[in-house]
């Protein structure tokens, strides 16, 4: 069967890209295409039958995981799945099951069949668990009984498995050169690197990648590239052997894309706030804008008990910067496993800092949106505009230029702030979806340090007006040949707003009334601009304007 990325390849749109879809109020042709080039992952094994697929990635909103699993001291699964279903009261999005005890297997099985949302693993752990039974030690592993173990948990219906493919020795090397406070603290990492100090050999994890991929496509399941040489302290940040392994996932992530296999790479834990937007700018560049899987990050080492705190100050910032994917940290982080209370602390506390960080996005969003239409809109102050109207209040009406773009035109039933225009005629009133035209007569600088207008900054920057002077010069341009080509000239408009206009025309040929031009064949030209008003108390023809020729001037 296909991957999801695979048939996002082909055209074809899956269940599970409509479910995704629906859930973010995103098209689902712009799920499909970014399903196809890897830039969001749909973590669903196929095996995996009572989920509720999500997305991870561009555009969506950031979610959070939680981490539960069993120990060899408390091997009990049943609490494990009440945290899961507290996690899942909550708002998590996912859960890993990072259980270490002698009833892996059975606690796995478990939870996924429990779980309506994403169940990740880490197959190492398994893995060094079997290898300590069967052989005696961590450094006795086999290639098999990581490969054997990827497959098991693969088959169980895993939706994604952090693998520790980007430790190598090189990186391993580049950090002992350097030298760090809190050397290796990734559990996987610290197993892995352990286990090739000891052999001499590269990491089986990336000498199998092809092993690996060959599963995973069998699947479906989504491999997270795990952050083994992340920094365990905010002095061993951004350092050789953290970038040297994120330059490898990078590398990692594409020969993963070329089988259709979908990725995510995870991000460093301990960071300090000023190198935060740092690291995800360089994971969102080094592999090609992957989804970015974080813990925290914690922007201190200092606050036992209160990491959760920490982790959402960290995670927000991340979030704005670019990651996708929240991992939880509870109050017990460092000191003991997590008790319900904990669980649900942590996954609240990760999804505030995930919806403070939509809200950052989307006003940054909005304000880049803003500043690209006063680049365009600031050089067309007085130009003539259509529209149709979307919204109309006491004090002002919307109307949608075109798709993204919309304007303001002030007006009010009782004026109540001195700063308030009115570029409404009397008696107009609108309708919704009604066709109007307009002057722009003011586009507001989204950058401007001036106090703003009242609720302008959730109004629209271009302000147009149907009062204005220009509108008529505009709407004659359209209407009369011979005053867009210059032949006849308007002289001066006095506007009357919902009265009447006068306008003073003069023509430059002598042969040529410049009356007569503008009124048109039994007054068919003033006839002609009966479509741009609006609803009126009187007929549009010759009497909404007077016409007078200008005089020439003695000389």
């Amino acid at each position: 069967m296909a991957t999801q990325m695979q048939q996002a390849r082909e055209g074809r749109t899956t269940d599970a890209m409509k479910i995704v879809a629906e859930e973010e109020r995103i098209p689902v042709e712009t799920i499909r295409e970014r399903v196809a080039n890897g830039t969001i992952a749909i973590c669903a094994n196929i095996n995996h039958k009572n989920l509720r697929p999500r997305g991870v990635g561009e555009g969506l909103r950031v979610k959070v995981n939680a981490n539960i699993g069993t120990s060899s001291t408390f091997p009990d699964i049943e609490p494990e799945l009440e945290k899961l279903d507290e996690a899942v009261r909550c708002g998590a999005d996912a859960v890993m099951d990072l259980s270490t005890g002698n009833n892996i297997d059975v606690s796995r099985q478990r939870i996924i069949e429990h779980s309506p949302i994403m169940v990740g693993t880490v197959p190492l752990y398994q893995a060094t668990v079997r290898s300590i039974r069967e052989h005696g030690a961590v450094v006795e592993m086999t290639d098999d009984d990581i490969l054997e173990t990827i497959e098991q948990q693969a088959k169980d219906g895993a939706d994604f498995m952090t693998l520790h493919c980007g430790v190598t020795r090189s990186a391993i090397e580049r950090m002992r050169r350097q030298g760090r406070v809190m050397d290796i603290v990734s559990r996987g990492g610290s197993f892995i690197a352990g286990w090739m100090l000891h052999n001499e050999m590269e990491n089986p994890l990336y000498e199998h990648y092809d092993d690996i991929l060959d599963i995973c496509e069998k699947y479906d399941v989504t491999i997270s590239l795990g952050d083994g040489m992340r920094p365990g302290c905010t002095a061993d940040a951004t350092d050789r052997g953290q970038l040297t392994e994120l330059i490898t996932l990078g590398e990692l992530v594409d020969r993963a894309w070329k089988r259709g296999v979908q990725v995510m790479v995870e991000g460093p834990g301990h960071v300090p706030y000023d190198q935060i937007e740092a690291n995800m700018k360089l994971e969102k560049r080094l592999c090609r804008h992957a989804p970015f899987y974080v813990l925290g990050p914690l922007v201190t080492d200092i606050a036992p008990g209160y990491d959760h705190i920490t982790a959402a100050i960290g995670g927000t910032l991340a979030a704005v910067s670019g990651a996708d994917f929240l991992c939880y940290v509870t109050p017990a982080e460092h000191l003991a496993l997590p008790t319900i209370e904990d669980v649900h602390t942590g996954v609240i506390t990760s999804r505030i800092a995930a919806q403070h960080a939509k809200a950052e996005i989307n006003a940054i969003v909005r304000n880049s949106a803003r500043e690209q239409i006063y680049e365009e809109f600031s050089g067309r102050i007085g130009d003539l505009i259509s529209g149709t109207v979307l919204q109309s209040t006491p004090d002002f009406t919307i109307v949608k230029i075109r798709e993204g773009v919309e304007a303001e035109l002030p007006h009010f039933d009782q004026r109540r702030y001195e700063n308030e225009r009115n570029e409404r005629p009397m008696g107009e009133r609108y309708l919704h979806n009604q066709h109007i035209k307009a002057v722009i007569i003011d586009v507001r600088d989204p950058n401007s340090n001036l106090q703003p207008v009242r609720g302008e900054h959730s109004r629209p920057p271009i302000v147009i007006s149907r009062t204005h002077p220009e509108l008529m010069r505009r709407l004659f341009e359209q209407e009369v040949p011979e005053i867009y080509e210059g032949t006849v000239q308007i002289k001066s408009i006095a506007r009357e707003p919902g009265q009447r206009s006068k306008v003073a025309v003069h023509s430059l040929d002598d042969r040529l009334d410049p009356v007569g031009a503008c009124v048109g064949p039994k007054g068919s030209r003033c006839r002609g601009r009966a479509p741009w008003r609006a609803r009126r108390r009187h007929p549009v023809g010759c009497r909404s304007c007077r016409l007078r020729r200008q005089r020439p001037v003695a000389r």
